[in-house]
């Protein structure tokens, strides 16, 4: 047995891949699909034999460790939790997402894999922006909601993928002059489709954070004056003749300065209101919060009085800062702010082509995770995972790295047996 499984069993390993590779398909697609591939990549990874290689491969990877730590960081608060066990552990299942991250990565060790999940992603969000425009044609009726921006997923997880397949097609015209005119058309097009059709705002932030994004890394500052004359163009036109874009504008304007009126009745106040009362909690136990899950508990308790039918009540924030801050005070903003420090510093060394993918990915999350608890939702933190193993799984501890820890472990000996 433990020959077998040292040895690589080929069937298995090329039905992980392919799995894998299912799972970028069916992320802008369906929920359940994509949790049916992660897991039979786990099952074929682990049938795939070559146990050691593999083990030996996730312990090398700095992003492994990364994940693993803030994972931790849930499991160490269900020691001191004030939320009910059940409440408490469900959070931290939500976050065992990060756990997958590391059966994912060494089936992207070959770049090729990871090209043909890229490819697979961008397909289906192809898939959806032209179901999108024939919904919105009337050619066909999909989904429960009339909106076009209504399909596999709700507005706001379609305007995440279709914000991120942008940049995914602007990156491609630029890197790859074959398929330039084809990226640029399908560019675009969804630009067109976030700002004429689509009615979830996460989204168009999100793009033009990541255009202002792309330029910069392509003409530094001098790209950044470009993109803000290209939106104030953008929003220009949308404004003139997208009633949808002009109605979301005047409304997020109105009840961003009337806040008062519509703190407890539409998205921009509720957001306002659920981070604002964040801080209230938060102040409260300010190092370590109050443990894992307990934010809709102190929320209940603390805001809402009890009240179980408070019209603020939320177990959410849409705001991943303030529900770690709440759960795991300064010490849980550390980790976040952490994590995504170290790994735009691994990000550095790749190749400048990756490179500029991984830095879109980890900056589109963290600025999306002002509006949104990106991390803690199925889809936008599954797509989080599956593009950091994607993109950095391949980055290894270098061998001075290695050496030193070795050397270290070695003096350490050397030391107990009173050696000089």
């Amino acid at each position: 047995m433990t020959n077998l499984y040292l040895k690589p069993i080929p069937v298995f390993n090329s039905l992980a891949q392919l799995t894998a590779i299912a799972v970028g398909f069916s992320l802008p697609l369906s929920t359940t699909m994509m949790h049916v591939f992660l897991w039979l990549t786990l099952v074929f990874l682990i049938l795939g034999g070559q146990w050691k290689e593999k083990l030996n491969y996730i312990v090398q990877s700095p992003l492994a460790w990364i994940s693993l730590t803030f994972f931790l960081l849930f499991v160490v608060g269900l020691t001191y939790t004030t939320a009910l066990w059940s409440d408490a552990t469900h959070i931290a299942g939500k976050y065992t997402k990060f756990l997958f991250l590391l059966a994912l990565l060494p089936i992207f060790k070959e770049k090729k894999c990871g090209d043909y999940a890229l490819n697979a992603f961008l397909a289906a969000s192809m898939l959806t922006l032209v179901l999108g425009f024939l919904k919105a044609l009337g050619w066909i009726h999909f989904g429960h909601n009339p909106s076009p921006a209504w399909l596999f997923k709700d507005h706001i997880q379609t305007s995440f993928i279709l914000a991120f397949a942008a940049y995914i097609l602007i990156h491609r015209a630029w890197y790859s002059p074959r398929w330039r005119m084809v990226c640029l058309i399908l560019w675009v097009s969804t630009i067109f489709f976030l700002f004429f059709l689509n009615t979830g705002r996460s989204g168009q932030v999100l793009l033009l954070g990541l255009m202002g994004l792309f330029f910069y890394q392509i003409l530094r500052w001098k790209g950044v004056a470009y993109t803000f004359l290209a939106a104030v163009i953008l929003l220009s036109l949308a404004w003139s003749f997208s009633g949808t874009f002009r109605e979301l504008a005047s409304q997020s304007w109105k009840h961003a300065l009337n806040y008062s009126q519509y703190s407890d009745s539409t998205s921009v106040g509720l957001r306002t209101t659920f981070v604002l009362n964040s801080i209230k909690l938060w102040e409260k136990h300010p190092i370590i919060g109050t443990g894992t899950g307990s934010f809709a508990h102190e929320y209940k308790k603390h805001i809402c009085l009890g009240d179980e039918n408070c019209r603020v009540m939320s177990s959410n924030p849409h705001n991943e800062y303030s529900f770690l801050a709440v759960q795991f005070g300064v010490v849980g903003l550390l980790f976040l702010l952490g994590m995504f420090f170290f790994q735009l510093r691994l990000a550095r060394n790749l190749p400048e082509d990756q490179r500029y993918l991984a830095q879109a990915l980890i900056v589109g999350i963290a600025l999306g995770c002002m509006s949104n608890s990106w991390l803690l939702d199925t889809t936008e933190g599954h797509f989080y995972i599956y593009f950091l193993a994607l993109l950095l799984g391949k980055k290894l501890f270098n061998r001075s790295v290695k050496d030193k820890i070795a050397s270290t472990f070695s003096l350490k000996k050397s030391l107990v047996r009173g050696e000089s």
